[in-house]
């Protein structure tokens, strides 16, 4: 059994990245807005009335609720696939990086059949030296083996 890493979890994946800062910004912001009587904006700090706020907590609640979900299942999902997956080797494919994300794709081989597959990545130093051609461990699922992890960015 493989156990997940929460650090790792967070500083790599970039779903579970972009779940954390959608359920989490507006709220600062709602907070910022309603404390002090302004926010941020896209023209700088912008003053704003508690009318103004009215509709934003409906709109926090919407958006946090389905970060949230978001977040959980793929935790759930991840969690899965490390605990009752296989480890196989792979080799990458290709490696994209665009500032603070970026994308893996790898190659792997289970149970006699060659796959493909990717993983959106938030650029860090657990993932910034992986290369095309770099030989890396893959957790495969067993029941559905085009699904697949790199084990590294995750233990």
């Amino acid at each position: 059994m493989t156990v997940l890493s929460v650090k790792k979890l967070f500083k790599n994946d970039y779903l579970v990245i972009l779940a954390v800062i959608c359920s989490t910004v507006p709220c600062l912001l709602y907070l910022l807005g309603s404390t002090f009587g302004f926010m941020f904006g896209r023209h700088g700090v912008v003053e704003v009335s508690a009318t103004e706020l009215r509709g934003w907590p409906f709109w926090i609640a919407v958006i946090a609720g389905v970060s949230v979900v978001v977040l959980i299942s793929r935790v759930v999902w991840i969690n899965g696939i490390l605990e009752s997956g296989s480890t196989v080797s792979g080799c990458i494919d290709k490696v994209w990086h665009d500032r603070d994300r970026g994308r893996i794709e790898y190659e792997y081989t289970f149970q006699g059949r060659t796959y493909r597959s990717w993983t959106a990545i938030s650029v860090s130093a657990d993932n910034r030296h992986l290369k095309k051609g770099d030989t890396i461990e893959v957790v495969v699922d067993q029941n559905h083996p085009q699904r697949a992890l790199l084990k590294q960015l995750y233990v």
